[in-house]
Formats: C-alpha cells, sequence, structure tokens
C-alpha cells in the first residue's frame, strides 16, 4: 500500500535536493554568516519548491493511459510552472535586497545539479 503521492523517483530527487541545500546552507553558515546560509537555503528551496509543483502537475494519475500528446502537454506545463516558480521565486528574493546574490544562486545552483547526481544512484 502506496502512502506518499510521490512517486520513488521524485522523493530521492527531492532527498538529494533537500541533503544539497542543507550542506550548503552549514557550509555558508560556517564560512559568511548568518545572511548567507539563509540565501543559501532559499536558494535550494525555490528549485525543491519547483520541483514539488512539477511531480504534482506531473503526478502519474495524470498521464496514465492517455495519448503521447497529452502525456507531452502536461509534461510542458508542469516543466513550465516548475520554471514560473523557480524563476519568479529568486526575482522576489533579488528585488528583496535581503539576501547575499551569491550564496543564493550558489544555493540554486548546488540544488538543481542534486537533480541529476540523484540519477547516478538510482537502483
Amino acid at each position: 500500500m502506496r502512502t506518499s503521492f510521490l512517486e520513488p523517483d521524485v522523493r530521492r530527487v527531492l532527498i538529494f535536493q533537500v541533503a544539497s541545500a542543507a550542506l550548503v546552507s552549514s557550509v555558508a553558515l560556517a564560512s559568511s554568516g548568518q545572511t548567507a546560509a539563509i540565501s543559501a537555503l532559499v536558494g535550494g528551496g525555490a528549485v525543491i519548491t519547483g520541483n514539488l509543483a512539477y511531480a504534482m502537475i506531473a503526478r502519474p494519475s495524470r498521464v496514465k493511459a492517455k495519448s503521447g500528446a497529452a502525456v507531452l502537454t502536461v509534461h510542458v506545463a508542469a516543466q513550465a510552472a516548475k520554471t514560473a516558480l523557480v524563476l519568479l521565486s529568486l526575482l522576489a528574493a533579488f528585488a528583496s535586497g535581503k539576501f547575499a546574490a551569491g550564496s543564493l544562486i550558489i544555493g540554486t545552483g548546488v540544488a538543481l545539479l542534486a537533480h541529476w547526481l540523484s540519477f547516478l544512484f538510482h537502483r
């Protein structure tokens, strides 16, 4: 019996992204202080939120037993929502002026790379 709405691959990606955001934030805290650490978490959080949106929009029940065109449409819409959410989150963070830009970008980049890193550890 499944208790999670997330597929195992999606859970693995999110676990890697959360861990990478926490790691980058810890390094930023030790090296540059609290503002840098929070900035790295916000950058990683933007990516994680975007991936959750993608997972919700393109969940298996929305694409199962559909035509190829319908599946493609759902995945394109999910990717558009993910990209818009990440970009708008980062734009809002930059516009606020309260975050360290370098740490924000590094947190975002590491979380994006963690997505692909998670596939190296596929069972």
